[in-house]
């Protein structure tokens, strides 16, 4: 089922980043009988075997590797002491044992991002989910009067609160008198923030931050913090708005056990960073 169109794409879960890598090489690259996506000239991924070979041995495997460090994602307020701490100390050993340049570099504004996305991938989502009217698609409303009826019990029976809440949401957005608003204003947003991670990228390989401002909620805490839930997708939704490859490693635990996020974004069809 279409999400945003604009920004969904596959992401591979593995055990190590290997295994990601070696998914990536079949997926990537264009498919002539069904792909209308893929972008003309894109550039070859390179083969994991290849860089892995490249680097067997080799005990500061990232010796000329400069990686940005996005500042603003450690001034998060909802970012926890635990996570901060546990990112830090993997750049430090990045430095200090595998050879990396760390420097600081500045993403401005991650709030306005963060809502710049929601609003984009919503307002999409209300547009591809409006197909869902109990007659083209959807469950068939059975002793409906009228199509108007028939769609509000498909969408009222079929959907589940949180895929309600985001329709409403996003239709709201793209409403008359609100587009310019919300919709426009966030896509020019969008359209910055690609400049923006174009000049950051001049000085650095990659860039590092946490992959979340916690770990994982408790069972049923998503649903007591409804909409502030948004805010904990701060630190990976500029890379999805920018269309860049990024990779979610495990750092560390919290007092609770519980895994910690590194995220590591590279430059546009630069996955072999």
């Amino acid at each position: 089922i279409a999400y945003a169109s604009s920004l969904d794409c596959i992401g591979p879960i593995a055990r190590s980043v290997s295994d990601a890598a070696i998914l990536l090489e079949v997926m990537a690259g264009a498919d002539v009988r069904f792909d209308s996506t893929s972008e003309e000239g894109q550039i070859a991924v390179p083969s994991i075997k290849a860089i892995q070979n490249q680097l067997k041995g080799n005990k500061t495997p990232l010796k000329g590797l400069r990686i940005g460090v996005i500042k603003e994602a450690f001034q998060a307020k909802n970012l926890s002491n635990e996570v901060a701490s546990a990112v830090k100390e993997s750049t430090d050993a990045m430095e200090r044992k595998l050879g990396a340049e760390i420097v600081d570099v500045s993403l401005t504004d991650l709030k306005a991002k963060c809502a710049a996305y929601y609003i984009n991938a919503l307002s999409e989502a209300s547009a591809n989910l409006a197909r869902y009217d109990g007659v083209r698609y959807g469950k068939r409303g059975v002793g409906s009067t009228s199509m108007k009826v028939a769609s509000r019990r498909i969408r009222s029976e079929e959907f589940g609160d949180e895929v309600r809440q985001r329709i409403l949401v996003g239709t709201f957005s793209l409403s008359a008198g609100y587009s310019d608003k919300y919709y426009n204003k966030a896509m020019a947003i969008r359209r910055n923030l690609s400049q923006e991670f174009k000049k950051i990228f001049s000085g650095v390989d990659v860039l590092v931050c946490p992959s979340s401002p916690t770990t994982a909620y408790k069972l049923g805490d998503y649903f007591k913090k409804g909409v502030k839930s948004y805010e904990d997708d701060l630190l990976t939704v500029p890379a999805s708005l920018a269309g860049l490859p990024a990779i979610s490693l495990p750092c560390g635990t919290d007092q609770a056990g519980m895994p910690i996020g590194l995220q590591i974004i590279g430059n546009k069809w630069r996955e072999d960073q």
